[in-house]
């Protein structure tokens, strides 16, 4: 129901586990198969990322491992869409429910993704996106999230501003213009510019996902006959948004 841009996505996973109250001695679990930029918004924080081993098949993080790495210090889980992949997010949603737990999705490699008809942010108190330049749809630089929960929203909006209560757009409006500074806050807010070039590609979001899936068949029609060589399957219920093709080499033939 809310969307809020930002400068990237790992200003947008920040400012989700700020909002959501992640802070100095709490753990959250991921993954270890991601980018740097999925763990270090933890440590910004002050919260320790607690990694958890993936599927050998795909790359996503083990829903069924979660359970074990949780001890009282545990407040959320973040998963990470890998190279457009969906990760099982009933199961992932089931453990979280069990036990309490935030869940913030890393969607930067999966804004056409799909899985059990599931798509990113459905399950999640929030998703995160990414707009940089190798994305699927690009601003250049850019991120956003995407959340049900307006309080959330809200508080990514406030802090992406410098915990101004008001934005530019607000001040210069015409209307009464007082604003204060409610809390300390960063200057992660995207800008008209990037939103420009962003928001025309949203039209052709499904457009270019159909070339991408054809170029990624093609790939895997050659490489299925190169014995040597593996790459990610994905999964029978999973709709892939075809961001990276990775392949699979054995360490003695690399």
């Amino acid at each position: 129901n809310y969307s809020v841009g930002l400068t990237s996505c790992t200003a947008a996973l920040h400012l989700s586990l700020l909002a959501l109250g992640i802070g100095p001695g709490d753990e959250v679990i991921t993954t270890p198969m991601t980018f740097i930029a999925t763990a270090t918004p933890i440590m910004h924080t002050g919260a320790k990322p607690i990694f958890v081993d993936v599927e050998k098949e795909t790359g996503l993080i083990d829903p069924d491992l979660i359970e074990s790495a949780i001890t009282e210090r545990t407040k959320a889980i973040l998963p990470v869409h890998l190279y457009g992949q969906m990760c099982d997010m009933k199961k992932i949603k089931k453990v979280a429910d069990k036990h309490n737990l935030r869940i913030i999705e890393d969607s930067a490699h999966c804004i056409e993704g799909e899985r059990a008809g599931i798509k990113p942010g459905h399950l999640g108190d929030v998703a995160c996106f990414s707009f940089y330049a190798t994305k699927n749809i690009t601003s250049g630089e850019g991120g956003a999230i995407a959340t049900n929960n307006k309080e959330i929203a809200d508080k990514v909006r406030l802090l992406r501003q410098h915990g101004m209560s008001k934005e530019a757009a607000d001040r210069y409006s015409g209307v009464y213009k007082h604003w204060d500074m409610i809390e300390c806050g960063w200057k992660y807010n995207m800008d008209n510019i990037q939103a420009s070039l962003l928001l025309p590609q949203l039209k052709k979001v499904d457009e270019q996902w159909q070339r991408r899936e054809k170029v990624y068949n093609k790939y895997v029609d050659y490489l299925n006959k190169v014995s040597q060589i593996d790459y990610p399957k994905i999964k029978p219920d999973s709709k892939s948004a075809y961001h990276l093709f990775t392949i699979w080499v054995a360490p003695e033939r690399r």
